[in-house]
């Protein structure tokens, strides 16, 4: 069975290591694991391929930054043939708690311009996907300064355990499903 794994970001040194950016770490976390080699594919996505005993991965990063996210979502769609059961996008969330991860089959965007772009190109927000907390937005920080900052020093270790952790969850939901995927991935860190 075929399965695409969307992780969001922004393309371009800038942003490599920003809050916004942990879509495309965990893809490239992915592609470590798995010993892949990333494919400079066409000017819409960057993606890798692995299979495994139960199927094929595609793994993508989309060119075309965070708002127009949507546009590469239908068209990887289109290209596999894939029901929107066999995505899952992986994106940013700062109304999450730094750390915590939280798996969905459908929901609204929550202000995420990636997710909404999404819905708007793919006319439903029923799609599974996996959001990782960047939160709390400092009350003096704007939305996109705060998404499009880097991570603090102090919070490095935290992003990389949730970076593992995600990359793990996105494995066991292509295995053995949504549900038991979110019964064991959407708790909060210790």
């Amino acid at each position: 069975m075929l399965s695409l794994v969307l992780g969001l970001g922004n393309t371009g040194e800038r942003y490599q290591a920003s809050r916004h950016n942990l879509g495309f770490r965990v893809v490239e976390k992915l592609i470590e694991k798995y010993r892949l080699k990333l494919q400079l594919g066409t000017d819409q996505f960057d993606w890798a391929e692995k299979i495994t005993g139960s199927g094929k991965i595609i793994l993508a990063m989309p060119k075309t930054y965070m708002n127009r996210s949507g546009i590469v979502a239908r068209a990887l769609l289109q290209q596999y043939d894939l029901d929107l059961n066999r995505l899952i996008v992986l994106v940013d969330d700062f109304n999450l708690r730094l750390g915590q991860i939280r798996i969905r089959g459908s929901g609204s965007d929550g202000g995420h311009k990636g997710l909404a772009s999404i819905v708007q190109e793919v006319g439903t927000q029923d799609f599974p996907r996996l959001r990782m907390g960047i939160g709390p937005r400092p009350e003096n920080t704007g939305k996109t300064e705060f998404v499009l900052g880097d991570f603090e020093p102090h919070e490095k270790e935290t992003v990389e355990e949730m970076i593992a952790t995600a990359s793990e969850a996105v494995v066991h939901y292509i295995e053995h499903g949504l549900e038991e995927a979110m019964s064991l991935y959407n708790r909060d860190p210790a």
